[in-house]
């Protein structure tokens, strides 16, 4: 469970209401939304590792994009595919030169989830992390910005 600002995510409340007021869904979730469980998970990674910097921001990442697999593999799978990079709308490896790899990408609904671990967040997404993105990212029609 997560507790605090961020949006809780409830397991096992066993088809009751969970803290957050909201019915748990059949799967003995609360069954956020794919914002809210992105959001939350952003969360979790940044209480869990603290810290400012490129070391810490790249652990906070790992930890992120690890807490979404599993809840997908425990929860089904929404889809999100997290840290996977592209070229020219291509999957290719992590650092292939001139790709982009977004936080969390729902090719779905063209929806990036850009998670900001930063020190003074709330500044948008960058112009050339945007051009990356809608060049490279197949689909990509939509980056959302997260404050953990």
């Amino acid at each position: 469970m997560l507790a605090g600002a961020a949006p809780v995510l409830v397991h096992n409340c066993n088809g009751g209401t969970a803290p957050n007021g909201q019915a748990c869904s059949r799967n003995g979730s609360t069954n956020p939304t794919d914002l809210e469980l992105v959001q939350a998970i952003a969360t979790r990674a940044e209480r869990k590792i603290g810290g400012t910097g490129a070391v810490n921001g790249t652990l906070k990442h790992s930890y992120a994009e690890k807490l979404l697999n599993r809840y997908q593999g425990i929860y089904g799978s929404r889809g999100l595919i997290p840290e996977q990079s592209y070229l020219g709308g291509v999957p290719v490896a992590k650092g292939t030169k001139g790709s982009a790899r977004p936080d969390v990408f729902d090719p779905a609904t063209g929806i990036i989830y850009d998670c900001r671990f930063l020190i003074r967040p709330g500044r948008g997404i960058g112009r050339s992390q945007a051009d990356l993105n809608a060049n490279n990212v197949p689909g990509a029609t939509l980056t959302i910005e997260l404050n953990p």
